[in-house]
């Protein structure tokens, strides 16, 4: 696995825009944050463009992909936010590129599809937690997310306790991220290998009966078979619409049970206000309800 370094202080930083349109406004309410922090940023040329629900066409979201990889003057690639669109580019991206240009990338929601998508086909280690247009709020960072993303960029280790649904103890590769991109991947080139891995999942605006059903197909296309643990972040905005219909802890806890591996819920990763950022392909442990990823 290729886990790459963000080796200056003073990088120049990339914002690419590979799923929704962002709001002009608000990227650049939040470049005064970035800059204070040293970074140079840099923005894909298409970056402001929209074409439906898209920002610019397939092609156009692919190009800036390609543009920063390649260049040597870019050390890290962020997405500006999430929303829709990333898995469109998947087979138009050029992975072969990116094997030969690795540099960190940092997503969270949508470029799920993208992430786990460079575990397949690269081996390359990305974070996953950190969006400018959602994380940096009034000229600041949220400082839970910052000082997640700091730490997990320098390669600390971290721990996010949870509460505990299934004991034990696993180790493995962590994947994962949005759970409807993970359903979407499933049955595509894309998807990861998970036999032996720790799977993080998290999503927002979703009934407990659409976490479930997304659960379920996971479930039955053998995604779960190898896993040596599963982790929940936050479900941010999840409640039914029918009380009756239950919660989403009561999904969560139904499948623990069902899976019989450890398992957590809890963990600050998500949509949710100061979530933390995580390395999508590097090592996790669940132990004594705490996850620890490096």
């Amino acid at each position: 696995m290729i886990r790459p370094v963000l080796k200056k202080s003073n990088p120049t930083v990339g914002i690419v825009t590979p799923a929704s349109a962002v709001e002009e406004s608000l990227l650049h309410a939040a470049l005064p944050a970035m800059e204070r922090k040293g970074w140079h940023v840099r923005l894909g040329k298409n970056v402001y463009k929209r074409n439906r629900f898209c920002a610019g066409t397939d092609k156009e979201r692919a190009d800036d992909l390609h543009e920063f990889f390649k260049d040597e003057n870019i050390d890290m690639i962020i997405a500006a936010r999430g929303g829709y669109g990333t898995a469109r580019l998947l087979p138009i991206i050029d992975f072969g590129l990116i094997a030969a240009h690795p540099k960190p990338f940092v997503g969270l929601s949508d470029t799920t599809a993208f992430q786990n998508a460079l575990l397949k086909k690269c081996n390359i280690v990305t974070f996953s937690g950190f969006v400018p247009a959602c994380d940096i709020l009034d000229g600041r960072f949220m400082p839970v997310t910052e000082a997640s993303l700091d730490d997990v960029l320098s390669g600390k280790e971290q721990r996010f306790s949870g509460d505990s649904l299934y004991s034990g103890t696993a180790e493995g590769m962590l994947a994962g991220g949005c759970l409807t991109l993970m359903e979407t991947l499933i049955g595509t080139p894309f998807f990861p290998d998970l036999n032996g891995a720790v799977l993080l999942l998290e999503d927002v605006g979703e009934d407990p009966y659409r976490i479930d059903r997304m659960m379920t197909h996971l479930f039955l296309a053998g995604a779960f078979d190898g896993l040596t643990g599963i982790v929940f972040g936050e479900f941010f905005r999840c409640s039914p619409k029918d009380k009756n219909d239950g919660t989403v802890d009561d999904v969560l806890e139904e499948w623990a049970d069902k899976l019989k591996i450890p398992a957590l819920k809890n963990i600050i990763y998500g949509h949710q206000p100061n979530h933390c950022v995580v390395p999508l392909g590097g090592v996790a442990k669940i132990e004594n309800s705490t996850l620890i990823v490096s």
